[in-house]
């Protein structure tokens, strides 16, 4: 999977242009599970295994959205999501986009395409892989700047409000701030963190 894939892909799906890409990685936790929520330390990677979305602005307030691997399309008006008529993995995307809009951002509707090798229910956060992939492009399109651990809590605050999932910060903060070939090293009360090296099975990847 790569971007000219993505790009391609939505070209075919939705007739023009991808004007964003962006991609988010899934997690595993080595340490700490169940203790982001409580304050405590977590000790998570970010996987070779990744969430993209392509988008692009619409200019009549609706949202179109696409899941190739659930082979799903929904849209709906940006002003009006409703967890009753669509399904479960729309709040995700319906929750940033609206979050993002009570900053500012200045969106008038969007299409969005979803293509993920994070395995749904396994375990890795492929929510977090999502949100933070859709509020990446989003932000892009909108020209919406937020740090990052802005951005990681925002994406949180849409798993909270929209997904009704009262989830910790590990999962967007590893998926925002990950690196390759290191485990992340988080303090969940302060909010500091560390890349600590880390390597799989003792090797770089490629080697």
């Amino acid at each position: 999977m790569d971007r000219l894939t993505i790009s391609e892909a939505f070209a075919a799906r939705f007739g023009h242009t991808c004007e964003a890409l962006a991609r988010a990685p899934g997690r595993v936790n080595l340490i700490g599970e169940h203790t982001d929520y409580n304050d405590g330390y977590v000790l998570p990677i970010a996987l070779e295994f990744c969430t993209w979305v392509g988008c692009a602005r619409r200019r009549d307030g609706v949202t179109r959205a696409v899941s190739l691997d659930l082979a799903d399309e929904q849209s709906w008006p940006l002003d009006d999501w409703n967890a009753e008529e669509h399904p479960h993995w729309t709040s995700y995307v319906a929750g940033v986009a609206d979050l993002l809009r009570r900053r500012g951002a200045p969106l008038d509707g969007f299409d969005l395409l979803i293509q993920s090798e994070v395995p749904v229910g396994g375990g890795l956060s492929s929510s977090a892989a999502l949100e933070v992939a859709a509020a990446l492009a989003l932000t892009s399109i909108s020209g919406v700047s937020l740090a990052p651990a802005e951005l990681a809590d925002l994406c949180r605050q849409a798993e909270h409000a929209f997904a009704g999932v009262p989830c910790g910060i590990m999962d967007q903060y590893v998926s925002v701030l990950g690196r390759a070939d290191t485990a992340f090293l988080l303090d969940c009360r302060s909010r500091t963190y560390e890349h600590i090296p880390f390597f799989y099975s003792g090797r770089r990847r490629g080697q």
